[in-house]
């Protein structure tokens, strides 16, 4: 039998389209995701207090190469008993995308500027798998309170400037279930789902309604928003200062299940940070 090999025109046409479609959408940016607060607890007394810089994905355009996505996240969290811990959290984002659209419908070019802030509390169950402690669960569950602000500039199809924003005021709710593996006293690593309800009040804005109803903004106004988020976390206790770590981890989130052409979550977020436990600081 004789296999000839498929001719890549209908791949490069494949790609070619898929270019020229992305290259027509100008998505805003709803929801980032942040590294979530899942410590490595054993026993009663444990503790976090940890700082983070946060980075993620963007868009830009050839005109404009100062997009970026960044910011930080402090958090928490202390073990009161042997399987109850309670937690606390700080999210920052400031983020921008740009666009050079001149096949769009609205507007020919477009700066989006971001800004997020939220402050989560929490508490939940965890506990060990076995007698020696290496393997450990844990569901986490809690709420947000925080703004999201978004502004708006460029040039509309007639190449007449503009500007617009669009502010909410957040409220979350969230669980967690995780997986924790502790090998031994200077790595550990952790597996964690959160799902996150995040609703949109309280809205302010300078669109039009033609505008609203074209980015598909009417469809989060005083909504509420389903967001998956699966996390990675890498930690390294530094030898001699078993308190003190450094951590990693890598988010990846799921859309918010509209229209994904104009609204969109951040599909992707890195950090990196110190962590302290304080309580077995002290003790030392």
């Amino acid at each position: 039998m004789i296999i000839v090999p498929m001719k890549p025109t209908p791949l490069i046409a494949t790609i070619i389209l898929t270019a020229l479609i992305s290259s027509c959408s100008s998505p805003r940016y709803i929801y980032s995701s942040s590294p979530p607060n899942a410590a490595y607890l054993k026993e009663k007394g444990d503790s976090k207090l940890a700082a983070y810089y946060s980075a993620g994905s963007y868009q830009t355009s050839p005109q404009d190469q100062d997009g970026y996505n960044r910011g930080f996240d402090v958090q928490a969290a202390y073990a009161l008993t042997d399987h109850w811990a309670v937690t606390a959290s700080l999210f920052n984002r400031k983020e921008r995308d740009a666009y050079d659209q001149k096949r769009a419908s609205l507007f020919n070019n477009s700066t989006i500027n971001y800004q997020r802030n939220l402050f989560e509390i929490g508490g939940g169950y965890f506990t060990t798998l076995d007698q020696t402690k290496t393997v450990g669960v844990s569901l986490f569950g809690g709420m947000g309170f925080g703004k999201f602000r978004m502004y708006d500039t460029g040039l509309t199809v007639q190449l007449d400037p503009y500007d617009r924003f669009h502010n909410s005021q957040i409220r979350k709710m969230f669980i967690q279930p995780a997986l924790t593996i502790m090998p031994g006293r200077y790595f550990r690593m952790m597996i964690v789902h959160r799902f996150s309800y995040v609703h949109y009040g309280d809205i302010s804005t300078s669109y039009t309604n033609d505008e609203r109803d074209y980015f598909k903004l009417t469809q989060i106004e005083n909504r509420t928003r389903h967001f998956g988020e699966t996390t990675l976390g890498l930690q390294s206790a530094l030898p001699g200062a078993n308190w003190m770590s450094i951590e990693t981890s890598i988010t990846l989130s799921t859309q918010p299940g509209i229209d994904y052409n104009w609204i969109r979550a951040r599909g992707f977020n890195a950090s990196i940070g110190l962590s302290f436990d304080i309580a077995k600081m002290l003790r030392r």
